[in-house]
């Protein structure tokens, strides 16, 4: 299997954004999605998009989504009262949905060996390094609707952080106190209950608002992380919720957070909450396995799916940064929230104050989006505008988001300014509404439309709305007591009692449910009593506790604000032993010292010299047996029923680097030195030269450099005092880090070695004793590095103060010498403990080497990736020219896949002993293409003829060879020279906008020039014999008086003059730039330029052009030229060209144009008249400024479009011939000699064999040919680059252009004759001449012009 689970992901990013009214709630909410299937375009190219096609062209490989077209029919959801069965009702259909319909999907990523990872929340699939020809493989599946680009959000970030103390203010948070929470807290309602979560960053677990609330915490305070956290990121590693942002931290605060001691700073305090970490990154995989989560809570490893333990109210203060940016891609999502009666909060964004600056997920129809109002009730100026998706009214409404203090990591507290701090508000407030009227958990509409009707009017259309719904403020701003007074609470009366074990003793910290149509659970206080309000009516109440047989349910019937009393006794349950071994999974080898875990009020204990653990009294129960793991090992996590003696046995893994380096977390605490080091103050460094040569990843030392900063490396002195995560190759390098931070050496401080034996084994102590820290030096560590002579490491901490000394802001760890390799044991989290110890060493190696061969020609192979990959480890290794691989791994068991461009991979696995070497040659299969001709591949032809081959297509390879034909390397003897090549056809015309408002600014305005005089037809560059130039003008002669400008009548301004040329209109696959020439109707002085080359793609705005060639040019003084400007761009096959002439202000330049015709339009921008986007000029006024433009370049091999075959792509099994027909079409513009070669690109390794193909086409007999020279009567030299105008009847209208000969020729029909010739070089008289052109003759016209005087 190629899926894979929670990693990091590169991301990027794409969003969003739409709004709802909201007396249209209920109507624009829909429960469910409809059941259907998108119909997926007809043809596969269509379903990749743009994005996608130009990323795979351009790289070998990249991520991408596969989306399904099926979706889970949910309608039915809502209607199921059950809140478990409506959970599994929404997770059987979404699961069922993507497992049928990416079946067929999946076996075709398994064929092709691609890693991917397939999600049932949204029916979508990742592809990761997914190939072009992977990806149209796909989009060939019925089942698939589209291939798309990954993409990534980002945090609402809040625009202001600010430290605030810890201590409470005198009076509730100013927040709380603005949506009346403290007066619905009198009347009892606090949350109880109900579970709230985000989708952020992360929680600090232990902070002491949220330690509490934390659903993963026991009554014991021991802590079960399975359906309570989910890591998406891998950030916290295998340990519980943790928060390196803050944002996360904060968001729950404010929903929840409340330490007991005055701290009340959470809406609803008694709610309970878990959490998904999904922007810590962002990215797209991470948000949808978040979302997947909260759905379907999952046990940490991500087994065990139990949507019956999802929230009941979701916090999201995330999306997208672009103002107004609108998407559905979380649409899937949060359809399958609301289906499952999950609450969604969202932020409405910071990119106000504009009008239509709120973006998605937030700004869409079926969120409930939040905007910021500060103490006073006025909108935040940072808040985002509506109007949202379908110009909805958004946000809906606005809640506190200015200086709203709320927990944060490290035990602390701090002020932020958000809408991120407005969202938590509207969710604290619906976990103490649905906490207050049960009968509205899971009823989303119902919900909507209570906080619509209480939010309290604030009169702002300025951004338009009504004074009751509006785009600033929504429908108003949050307030919970009216909340609560509309909520549909009814009758409630009170079921209490004690918990007491069956002699009288009360049980504390017993869980009690009141099991009714809607459940409430509570916690008995340390005297056995609980007391539950709720609802009128029958329920039936049982109770648990650790130690505890489970209560059977006792009846019990709760009248109008009467108490219901229910004492329950509890039965002890017999106990017994739970033991077990933990062993090496890769060796078998015992874990000596480990610890391990019980979910119960049972302290851990740690295995003995044979792996052994043991708990002896554990109740009979069902628990988790874990080893937490973390950087030095993996971990381990078992349930276990325990219904007498037990036996566990658990395997895990030793976490290496590169090298082979291990850790392994021990309690020997900081060694001690006996002799000082002279090293004192700031950043300072000193040499300690060693006792013994200290072996070393690659190297061995016998001097180290040590820094009060808290590394020690034996590449040279280095007192680096910021600390990155490692591998890093800046310095320092060949380097132990103990606890790299910004330390400082005051007088109590030192540095302290000594020599001494560990086990044996000769060491070396470096002592950091009593060092503080450069920001603060109130705060105190301990800690130490010994070095052994058998290159084994020993970290040692003693006492420190926590936070930054225990490592919150450090790097903990070691690093090979040129910072490729390291094992990171922690960076900037806080894992030192006061005792602990860090041991690293390095395991047994051997070696796995081979040959990697050619299976058809038994050539090696050269650059062939090989992958060597275990649980402990993967290398990856290239190999030589001579085929041949070697690469040192640790000893165990692997798995081997060795690959290479266009062959077919090759799998095994090897066993790899200590000091030995195995070997896994193999010889890669692949296609191998043959193409021959059956007959003559040249044909005498009349221009319109045909002739037909047979051409033989042959796979003589191992391995199956996909084969597109086409005739490329054209070439054309002409009968006639000269002609610029114009549109086949009609021209692609790209969309683009007119401007809008005046034309004019700060006295400039867009008018013609002033220049007077006659059209002139300049002199034009000879165009190279191997080289061609492309033109939408007509004519080349530049009109006075035609062009127009941004300018002030002195001077022009800043203006670019741009043309498009779609390469495919003129029959070019491709084309090499090499030279630009543009007209000049008039320059008054030296005026500078840039010529800029682009791609575009979509509508023509700056923002879809790609640069691909710029050159700068100096345009001399004159009027009616033609200049050439030499610039190089390679254009790709399909692409549409952008050529700009981009002036600068201050001079007098006007381009040159006419109004004589042209195949695609003109454009022109110019920000200072308020153009900032390529307007057509016909769009401002000047439709007959048609500018003068050529590009000239070379095709690089032109596509042979004379040549098409009947199956232009084939696919052939190994051993397999087919015939694939040739027709050469003589259906061409001018007569002459065509010559191409017949080509096959492959899947293959190896070149294909062209076969040359050609025609002589003939001229028909009613065609006669001009010819003639042009020179100079002056010299009598010849005139290359001359402009022949020629017309005749009919319309008919050529340019040619004479060669460096000064000659010119050209067929054309006699029935347009006469013809007239108009010759044009600059500094020279234009010419005219007439001439009768007869069929099948030949005209001589020569030209010889005076020079100007």
């Amino acid at each position: 299997m190629h899926t894979r689970t929670r990693h990091v992901r590169r991301a990027s990013v794409v969003t969003a954004a739409f709004a709802v009214l909201a007396t249209a709630m209920a109507s624009a909410l829909p429960a469910s999605a409809a059941p259907s299937t998108t119909a997926p375009s007809a043809k596969p190219a269509d379903k990749l998009t743009s994005a996608v096609e130009k990323t795979l062209s351009t790289h070998d490989s990249a991520d991408f989504w596969v989306k399904l077209s099926a979706k889970a029919n949910l309608d039915a959801a809502p209607n199921i009262a059950d809140w478990g069965k409506r959970g599994q009702y929404v997770y059987d259909a979404l699961t069922s949905t993507a497992k049928t319909s990416q079946a067929d999907v999946i076996q075709q990523l398994e064929a092709n060996g691609a890693d991917y990872e397939s999600f049932w929340i949204s029916n979508r699939i990742l592809v990761e390094d997914g190939t072009m020809e992977l990806a149209k493989e796909l989009a060939a599946q019925s089942e698939v609707s589209q291939i798309t680009e990954t993409t990534k959000f980002d945090l609402v970030e809040p625009v202001k952080r600010e430290k605030a103390p810890a201590n409470a203010p005198a009076t509730a948070e100013w927040g709380l106190d603005f949506i009346n929470a403290p007066e619905v807290w009198a009347q009892g309602f606090t949350g109880e209950g109900i579970v709230v979560s985000s989708v952020d960053t992360g929680v600090q677990f232990d902070h002491p608002a949220l330690a509490d609330g934390y659903r993963g915490r026991q009554p014991d305070g021991t802590i079960v992380n399975d359906y309570n956290s989910f890591d998406s990121s891998g950030r916290c590693g295998a340990g519980n919720p943790c928060d390196v942002n803050g944002h996360g931290t904060h968001t729950m605060g404010t929903m929840m957070g409340d330490d007991g001691q005055g701290n009340q700073i959470g809406v609803a305090p008694d709610a309970q909450w878990i959490e998904a970490n999904g922007c810590d990154t962002c990215s797209d995989a991470d948000l949808l396995e978040s979302g997947q989560w909260i759905t379907a809570p999952t046990r940490t490893d991500g087994t065990d799916a139990d949507p019956a333990m999802r929230p009941q109210v979701v916090n999201n203060s995330w999306g997208a940064v672009a103002a107004g940016a609108i998407d559905d891609w979380y649409q899937d999502i949060t359809d399958a929230w609301a289906a499952a009666g999950i609450f969604s909060a969202w932020s409405a964004g910071n990119s106000g104050p504009g009008c239509q600056t709120t973006s998605s997920p937030g700004a869409n129809t079926t969120n409930y989006s939040t905007g910021a109002i500060d103490s006073s009730g006025r909108i935040a100026s940072f808040s985002s505008r509506g109007p949202g998706e379908g110009g909805g009214i958004k946000p809906n409404i606005s809640a506190p988001g200015v200086a709203v203090r709320s927990s944060v990591p490290g035990d602390g507290y701090a002020v932020y300014n958000g809408t991120s701090m407005a969202a938590p508000h509207l969710a604290g407030a619906v976990a103490v509404l649905w906490s207050a009227a049960p009968a509205l958990i899971g009823d989303i509409p119902g919900t909507w439309e209570l906080l619509n009707q209480t939010a309290h009017n604030v009169d702002d259309t300025s951004c338009g709305g009504t004074a009751e719904n509006n785009n600033v403020y929504g429908e108003g701003t949050l307030d919970l007591a009216a909340l609560i007074d509309a909520a549909p609470i009814g009758d409630m009366g009170t079921v209490a009692g004690t918990v007491t074990e069956t002699d009288g003793d009360p049980i504390s910290g017993a869980r009690v449910t009141v099991d009714g149509e809607h459940d409430r659970t509570v916690t008995t206080g340390t005297d056995g009593t609980y007391s539950a309000r709720v609802a009128v009516g029958d329920y039936q109440v049982s109770a648990s506790a650790f130690g505890y047989l489970p209560s059977a349910p006792t009846g019990a019937t709760v009248t109008v604000d009467a108490t219901t009393t229910v004492d329950i006794d509890l039965e002890a349950a017999p106990r017994h032993t739970v033991s077990g071994t933990v062993t090496d999974v890769a060796t078998g080898n015992p874990f000596v010292g480990t610890t391990v875990s019980i979910s119960a009020p049972i302290g851990p204990v740690t295995t003995d010299a044979n792996g052994a653990f043991a708990f002896a009294d554990v109740p009979e129960g069902t628990y988790t047996i874990s080893i937490e793991g973390g950087t030095c090992t993996s971990t381990f996590s078992q349930e276990v029923v325990v219904d007498g003696d037990e036996t566990v046995t658990a395997e895990i893994a030793r976490r290496y680097d590169d090298f082979g380096y291990f850790c392994t977390v021990g309690s020997d605490g900081a060694a001690t030195g006996d002799t000082q080091v002279n090293l004192s103050g700031d950043d300072a460094a000193a040499t300690v030269p060693l006792p013994f040569s200290f072996p070393y990843y690659e190297g061995d030392y016998t001097t180290a450099y040590v820094t009060t900063n808290g590394h020690v490396n034996f590449a040279g002195l280095s007192s680096a005092y910021s600390n990155t995560a490692i591998p890093n190759s800046a310095a320092p390098n060949a380097a132990i880090y103990p606890l790299w931070d910004d330390l400082y050496f005051d007088a109590s401080s030192g540095l302290y070695t000594a020599t001494t034996q560990v086990d044996g084994v000769d060491a070396f102590v470096l002592e950091f004793r009593n060092v503080t820290f450069y920001a603060n030096r109130a705060e105190r560590t301990n800690f130490s590095a010994t070095l052994l002579e058998n290159g084994e490491i020993e970290l040692g901490y003693g006492a420190n103060s926590g936070g930054a000394a225990a490592g919150s802001s450090a790097t903990v760890g070691i690093e090979n010498e040129n910072g490729t390799i390291a094992h990171q044991f922690s960076y900037n989290t806080p894992a030192i403990n006061a005792g602990m110890s860090i041991h690293y060493d390095s395991a047994p190696r051997g070696t796995v080497a081979g040959t990697v061969t050619d299976r058809n020609t038994g050539a090696p192979i050269s650059g062939a990736t090989v992958a060597v990959s275990s649980e402990a480890q993967s290398k990856t290794v290239t190999t030589g020219a001579d085929g041949a691989y070697s690469t040192s791994v640790l000893t165990g068991g692997y798995s081997v896949k060795i690959t290479a461009p266009k062959y077919e991979a090759a799998t095994g696995s090897v066993m790899v002993t200590e000091d030995s070497t195995v070997r896994f040659d193999a010889a890669l299969a692949a296609g191998m293409v043959t193409i021959a001709s059956d007959g003559d591949t040249h044909a005498e032809l009349p221009m319109g003829g045909s002739h037909t081959e047979d051409l033989t297509i042959t796979n003589k390879g191992t391995a199956p060879a996909s084969v597109e034909l086409e005739a490329r390397s054209g070439e054309f003897a002409p009968l006639a020279t000269g002609a610029l090549t114009a549109v086949k056809g009609k021209a692609t015309v790209p969309a683009s906008a007119a401007p809008k408002g005046k034309l004019s600014a700060a006295g400039s305005s867009m008018s013609r020039s002033n220049v007077k005089g006659q059209t002139m037809t300049p002199q034009a560059a000879p165009v190279p014999a191997d080289e061609m130039t492309i033109t939408h003008s007509a004519s080349q002669a530049i009109m006075t008086g035609n062009s127009a400008s941004c300018n002030n009548g002195l001077t022009t301004r800043n203006n670019s003059y741009l043309r498009t040329f779609t390469l495919a209109d003129f029959g070019l696959n491709g084309l090499d730039v090499s030279s630009v020439s543009f007209g000049v109707e008039t320059n008054q002085g030296s005026q500078p330029l840039t010529v800029n080359l682009y791609t575009l793609e979509g509508e023509l705005r700056y923002a879809n052009m790609t640069l691909i060639g710029s050159a700068d040019a100096t345009v001399p003084a004159g009027n009616g030229t033609l200049v050439t400007v030499p610039v190089e761009g390679a254009v790709p096959s399909g692409a549409t060209l952008v050529v700009e002439v981009s002036v600068p202000a201050d001079g007098y330049f006007f381009i040159g144009s006419n109004n004589a015709g042209q195949t695609a339009p003109s454009y022109i921008a110019s920000v200072d008249c308020g153009i900032s986007e390529p307007a057509d000029t016909s769009s401002i006024g000047f439709p007959d400024m048609h500018i003068v433009m050529n590009v000239t370049g070379s095709t690089g091999g032109a596509p042979a479009d004379w040549v098409s075959f009947d199956r232009p792509s084939v696919t052939l099994a190994p051993g397999e011939s087919v015939t694939v027909e040739a027709t050469m079409s003589a259906d061409v513009d001018q007569p002459g000699a065509y010559s191409a070669a017949i080509s096959a690109s492959t899947n293959t390794p190896y070149s294909v064999g062209e076969v040359p193909v050609s025609m002589n086409v003939t001229a028909p007999k009613t065609w006669g040919k001009v010819t003639g020279t042009v020179t100079s009567a002056a010299t009598g030299e010849p005139l290359g680059g001359a402009i022949v105008q020629v017309t005749g009847g009919k319309g008919y209208r050529q340019t040619l252009v004479t060669e460096d000969d000064g000659t010119y020729a050209y067929w054309i029909n006699s029935t347009v004759s006469p013809l007239t010739l108009v010759v044009a070089v600059q500094g020279y008289a234009p010419e005219t001449a007439k001439v009768t052109l007869k069929a099948g003759k030949t005209v001589t016209q020569d030209f010889s012009l005076d020079p100007l005087r």
